[in-house]
């Protein structure tokens, strides 16, 4: 350091960028304190991200067949509703 009379030196932005995720976990560590909270790898995260997309489709691919059935009901012989 300047102010102890060393020369000062360029650590680049490799030794930048450790630091600051260092610190940015360091950060989400003390965060994750909190009751209910847990910190987990970004290998999971995918896998549960990859895991709740799949349930979205299959519930969209649910409705559909839902609608579909009814729509092809109504097509067929009408609602039973509006039968005279």
């Amino acid at each position: 350091m300047l102010t102890q009379g060393q020369p000062y030196v360029e650590k680049g932005m490799d030794e930048f960028e450790a630091r600051r995720k260092d610190r940015q976990l360091r950060a989400l560590q003390r965060k994750a304190l909190n009751p209910g909270m847990e910190l987990t790898k970004a290998a999971k995260q995918k896998e549960a991200k990859d895991f709740i997309l799949k349930q979205r489709f299959r519930l969209c691919l649910m409705r559909l067949v839902s609608l579909t059935s009814v729509f092809d009901s109504i097509v067929r012989g009408g609602c039973p509703e509006t039968r005279f």
